[in-house]
């Protein structure tokens, strides 16, 4: 029996000027939202990499790409991030490697994966991006790793994220490359 690997990728942040609010797009979301052009930008890029975009959606966080997927739900979530000056975030959910359906646990991890590295593929060729840092999915903690965005990733820090308190910690563990 196969041991699935419970770390996957779910969150990308990053910074680029490529993508400001559309005038008006915070009366469609909450004042301060924006993402609407990168929402495009990636529904644009998406079946590229095999996947079918069905709608965006305007969320009050920002915009939602719904993606076509018989399994499971699946969709990313987009929009820009104040820890950052021009920063953006995706999110892909589900954002556990297991879901349930019908009493069925049903794996999700292959697939994020496999959308988690399309979405850092598209930002890393588009030539816009300044800054990457990924979180991973790890059980009941999420590592966030800081990437330098260049031809060769660099992983200066490792923390650990506690999902109740939201606070970064040392984790002492090693970084495991996908």
């Amino acid at each position: 029996m196969a041991v699935l690997d419970p770390r996957m990728q779910t969150h990308l942040e990053f910074r680029s000027a490529a993508f400001p609010a559309y005038p008006g797009e915070e009366e469609e979301i909450n004042p301060g939202r924006h993402g609407k052009r990168l929402a495009e930008f990636l529904a644009k890029e998406l079946p590229a990499y095999d996947f079918k975009v069905a709608r965006l959606n305007a969320e009050d966080w920002g915009w939602r790409i719904d993606l076509l997927h018989d399994a499971f739900p699946l969709w990313i979530g987009c929009g820009n991030y104040e820890e950052y000056e021009e920063g953006f975030l995706c999110f892909i959910e589900p954002s556990r490697p297991f879901v349930r359906r019908w009493l069925t646990r049903v794996s999700t991890s292959a697939t994020v994966e496999r959308l988690a590295s399309a979405l850092e593929e598209i930002v890393l060729k588009s030539g816009h991006a300044a800054l990457f840092r990924g979180h991973y999915y790890f059980g009941d903690t999420i590592l966030i790793s800081r990437l330098a965005c260049a031809i060769k990733y660099s992983v200066p820090e490792i923390a650990r994220v506690s999902p109740k308190s939201g606070s970064p910690e040392s984790s002492g563990l090693p970084f495991i490359e996908a």
